[in-house]
């Protein structure tokens, strides 16, 4: 039995690993096997910072649930297609945003790092960031399009030369189809 063949899981080597491309998105930890450096643990940075939120994400079910596992906690799985396919994933999607949430990182943040065992090298630490995303910029950009299709629709009643009694009704309409608008009376 080779000693690759020991090693649990899929293996690849380092110089491989890093010419995948992936822009420092996946943690790696590294083993030394006959004078050879293998990654032999993968684990997603994006989704480990986000993972109660992922979890909590109604979209987010069955499957595609223990799929972000594997890449939250680790995986000892090495392969470029199983990398491509999480960062295409409908979760690492989520990840991100919630990423995009949290704006650019302040260096007032408290943060944490973790890692996935007492030998673990510093390419395999986790840094988690313990502070609440910017919720306040998100809700803003959300208030500001509401309010965009608002006045575009009440545009279009006086453009039509329909009464300001249609808005109401037009409104709705929106509502009922779907259309993301600011609670209140119109």
């Amino acid at each position: 039995m080779s000693s690759v063949a020991k090693a649990k899981g899929n293996t690849v080597n380092l110089e491989t690993f890093l010419r995948w491309n992936i822009g420092g998105i996946i943690g790696y930890k590294t083993i030394q096997v006959t004078g050879r450096e293998l990654v032999n643990h993968i684990w997603c940075k994006t989704c480990a910072r986000h993972a109660e939120k992922i979890r909590k994400d109604e979209k987010i079910r069955g499957q595609i649930l223990h799929e972000i596992e594997k890449y939250v906690s680790g995986t000892n799985f090495v392969s470029k297609h199983s990398v491509m396919r999480h960062l295409s994933s409908k979760a690492h999607r989520i990840g991100i945003d919630y990423e995009k949430l949290a704006g650019p990182p302040d260096s007032s943040d408290e943060t944490q790092t973790f890692s996935l065992d007492s030998s673990a090298s510093t390419s395999s630490k986790v840094q988690l960031t313990t502070r609440q995303p910017l919720i306040e910029n998100a809700l803003k950009q959300q208030a500001k399009e509401a309010y965009r299709k608002l006045l575009r629709s009440a545009y279009m009643i006086a453009v039509d030369g329909q009464p300001l009694a249609s808005f109401k009704t037009l409104v709705k309409v929106q509502k009922a189809n779907g259309v993301q608008l600011v609670s209140g009376n119109y």
